[in-house]
Parts: C-alpha cells; structure tokens; sequence
C-alpha cells in the first residue's frame, strides 16, 4: 500500500474483475476494490447503485458461470507522479469476459484509458480517490 503504483495496479485490477461464480451483483467487484480508495469514491462504491454494469456480467451468468479478468494494464509512460502527498498513474486497461471454461463470452474486450488520481495517507499508504480533498 506505499507503492502508488502498485496501489494504482492492484485498484484497477480488482475493480474490473467480477466473477459470477461468487459475485451476485455486477458491483461486487467495486466493493473489493474499495479497500485501495478514500472519500467520496470508497463511498460510492460501498453504496452500489442500482443497474452498474450489468450487461456483461449478466450475460456471462446467463452464459454459464462467466467471469471478467484484466487481460492487458498499460502505463501510459511519464504517467506515474507521486508528488508529495498526491499522485497519479495513468493506464491504458483491456478487461475481458470469458465463460467458465475460459473461452471469450464478450464480442470485443473493453479498452479505456484512465488516470488515477491518489493521495498518501498518514500511515505512508496510498489511496485512490476521485477528488482532490479526499
């Protein structure tokens, strides 16, 4: 947790990994991934809204235990700052979704490209967080 790298990693990570064969809402994975966040954005995701990102997992549930897994994090080079008490990373992040069995279930992996911004902690931990003061 004092690496905001790492942290950075390890937050996309699990944000974008649900798996039907444990997980009963599409935010299940927002609520693991909570433990490497602050503020307003650890709130938002210990309070799921109704819907999230349901398409996906719902048809992977349909399809028979189906389950999304990080399959390409890319720094986007330069992009890393720890800076004093703040930081950034910035990733270019390929999720796909794959059946149970481990073959592709999605008609295309979704590519976004993202900056995290983090603040450290009084105990030396980095935090993601979605707003400045968090």
């Amino acid at each position: 947790m004092t690496n905001l790298t790492q942290v950075c990693e390890a937050y996309l990570r699990t944000v974008n990994a649900w798996d039907t064969r444990i997980d009963t809402h599409p935010d299940d994975a927002g609520v693991r991934a909570a433990k490497y966040t602050a503020g307003v954005l650890r709130s938002g995701l210990l309070s799921p809204q109704p819907g999230g990102g349901a398409g996906d997992f719902l048809a992977a549930q349909a399809a028979g235990k189906g389950y999304s897994t990080v399959s390409n994090l890319y720094a986007i080079e330069g992009d890393s700052t720890p800076a004093g008490e703040q930081g950034s990373c910035g990733y270019e992040v390929t999720t796909s979704v794959l059946a149970g069995d481990g073959k592709k279930k999605a008609a295309r992996d979704l590519d976004v490209i993202t900056t995290l911004s983090a603040h450290r902690q009084p105990s030396g931990a980095w935090l993601i967080t979605n707003e400045e003061s968090d």
